[in-house]
């Protein structure tokens, strides 16, 4: 029960199930600026939200170089 209410607070943001809704529908990892023009919002205000969607396990992240991937 613990495990499936972090994962709903994670998610109870409406930028965070639009994130959501945009890797899920991607096929390849998702840069932070890539989802940043998508939500229109800056890279450093989509990594505050992928912060809990990772905490909760929804999210995958990756350092690649200068890039972070998500999916």
């Amino acid at each position: 029960a613990l495990d499936v209410a972090m994962r709903l607070k994670a998610l109870a943001d409406p930028v965070r199930v639009k994130l959501m809704a945009l890797l899920l529908a991607a096929h390849d990892p998702c840069t932070t600026s890539s989802l940043a023009g998508f939500v229109q919002l800056s890279e450093s205000t989509v990594s505050h939200h992928l912060g809990p969607l990772r905490a909760a396990g929804l999210v995958v992240s990756e350092r690649r170089g200068m890039s972070v991937h998500h999916s």
